[in-house]
């Protein structure tokens, strides 16, 4: 099953309100999408994981969030994302 035949799928029989939402994490040096956004260079706001995610959900954006764009140290922590004293 490609990609677009599981979102036609989705769509006919659950109809979400927003769209799906995939988490990737680069690597060290790896380069985000072209078309990626950061919410901080965006938006100027610093954010939580889950606004990065809400983002995503509600825009269809791809996103890219940073220890730097990081407002909430311990969700960052929980979803995996390593934090660095100087951010705290």
């Amino acid at each position: 099953m490609t990609p677009k035949d599981l979102y036609d799928k989705i769509e006919e029989y659950v109809r979400p309100a927003t769209f799906p939402v995939a988490v990737r994490f680069l690597r060290n040096g790896e380069q985000p999408p072209p078309k990626a956004k950061r919410p901080l260079a965006e938006l100027g706001k610093h954010v939580t994981v889950c606004q990065g995610w809400a983002i995503s959900r509600r825009y269809g954006w791809t996103t890219v969030v940073r220890a730097e764009d990081m407002k909430c140290p311990l969700g960052a922590l929980v979803a995996g994302v390593r934090i660095s004293e100087r951010v705290l």
